[in-house]
């Protein structure tokens, strides 16, 4: 399977933002869950993976109440 490429079992971000309903604090239990995951074995690479993919889920969501969110989403729209 090609390195880019993430395994079928993997849900996507847009399917985990989804489920999460765009809720910040489920997204940031879940790395909690798999940052605990890979504190107890670092080889644990589903948790790696699920580990980037809510990373980059979180980073799909705005934090509304933060000013520097808007500023960089602002500078990334320009």
């Amino acid at each position: 399977m090609p390195a880019s490429r993430a395994p079928s079992s993997s849900p996507s971000v847009e399917a985990m933002v989804t489920a999460a309903g765009a809720d910040r604090e489920t997204l940031d239990a879940l790395r909690a869950g798999f940052q605990a995951r890979i504190a107890r074995r670092s080889d644990d690479f589903e948790a790696t993976k699920g580990l980037q993919l809510t990373e980059h889920a979180l980073s799909q969501l705005s934090r509304d109440g933060d000013p520097w969110d808007r500023l960089v989403r602002k500078l990334v729209k320009d």
